[in-house]
């Protein structure tokens, strides 16, 4: 999905940064220099999540696509239980082994 902020240009008044969230990625001089690159002086930016510089250019430029994709995890058979426990953590994984032929019916899914 892409990043929850929001960018509003004004004609005068410079940077106004507000965050419905504890900003813990960037900070108001990252968000400052980015806008000073793409000569955008006078805005008002809210950060309606933890974001990061990188989310912002996203937002900025307005050309990025999110595609959904699934983190396949291969070798498993040479983890322990507890790594792979470790590694269920992980959003939209599907953690396999091709050699002994596990969970790649759960990879179809």
């Amino acid at each position: 999905t892409p990043p929850n902020i929001s960018i509003k240009k004004r004609e005068k008044g410079g940077l106004n940064l507000t965050s419905t969230v504890k900003l813990t990625n960037c900070d108001f001089e990252a968000v400052a220099s980015v806008m000073k690159e793409y000569k955008m002086l006078n805005a008002d930016i809210c950060f309606y999540e933890d974001a990061t510089i990188d989310d912002l250019v996203d937002v900025i430029e307005g050309k990025c696509v999110y595609i959904p994709a699934v983190y396949v995890m291969n070798k498993i058979d040479q983890i322990s239980v507890e790594e792979l426990d470790i590694i269920n953590r992980v959003p939209h994984n599907c953690p396999v082994s091709a050699h002994h032929n596990w969970n790649l019916d759960g990879l179809l899914e």
